[in-house]
This record gives C-alpha cells, sequence and structure tokens, in this order.
C-alpha cells in the first residue's frame, strides 16, 4: 500500500471518529451569565509521524514532500506534524479525528503519535 493510500485511508477514519464522537458539553460562566457550549472543551490536536518502516522522516526528502501535500509540516520537537483542521473549536473531536488518524498509520509501520492541549 502506498503512503498516499495509507494517509487517504487514516483520514477516513479520522472523518468518522470526527462525526461519531460526543463531546460532553459544559457550561461556562463569566460576567454574570451562563454560556452552554455544547461542543465541550476548546483545544487543539494533531498527529507527529516520527518514523516510517523504521526510516527516520528527514526534511527535503521524497517520503517529507508526499506528507507535506497532505498537510504535514516538520516540527521543531522532531518528526513532521499535521494539525487538525477542522473548523470548530471541540478538542473531544479534535482528539477523536487524530487518534483514529493515528491509529491507521501504526498498523501501517509509521511510528506515529496522536497528540492535544486545551485552549
Amino acid at each position: 500500500m502506498s503512503l498516499s493510500s495509507i494517509l487517504a485511508a487514516a483520514d477516513l477514519a479520522g472523518e468518522k471518529a470526527f462525526n461519531t464522537v460526543v463531546p460532553t458539553p459544559m457550561n461556562v460562566i463569566g460576567g454574570g451569565k451562563v454560556y452552554h457550549v455544547p461542543d465541550g472543551a476548546c483545544g487543539f490536536a494533531w498527529v507527529t509521524i516520527y518514523s516510517i518502516d523504521g526510516k527516520k522522516v528527514r526534511a527535503g526528502t521524497k517520503v517529507a514532500k508526499e506528507l507535506e501535500s497532505f498537510g504535514f509540516r516538520k516540527s521543531y520537537t522532531g518528526g513532521f506534524q499535521k494539525w487538525d483542521h477542522h473548523m470548530t473549536q471541540s478538542v473531544a473531536r479534535k482528539e477523536a479525528y487524530m487518534d483514529a488518524y493515528a491509529s491507521v498509520l501504526r498498523r501501517h509501520g509509521i511510528q506515529a503519535y496522536a497528540d492535544s492541549r486545551l485552549d
């Protein structure tokens, strides 16, 4: 299976997870008002690829260029990262997407990890 096919399959799995997760709603109180946030906490999520078939991904290579065509960028912490692209603040939805994405990559011999942080 080609890298492009794996990345496309990872995106499909991520989209399915994104659309099926049910975030825990929350209420935010400020200025004497209560705001209901149905999509829960706000945050960011990303996936980092460190190696493919045991080979470290290096900038400027054919593999790096292919990753870049799928939205990955060289990370200052090492590897190549892709940040969630959805137009939502829901960290639960973004985490679901990236967890599913990374899972598909790992099944194909790609050392990848999903991570997130609250905003």
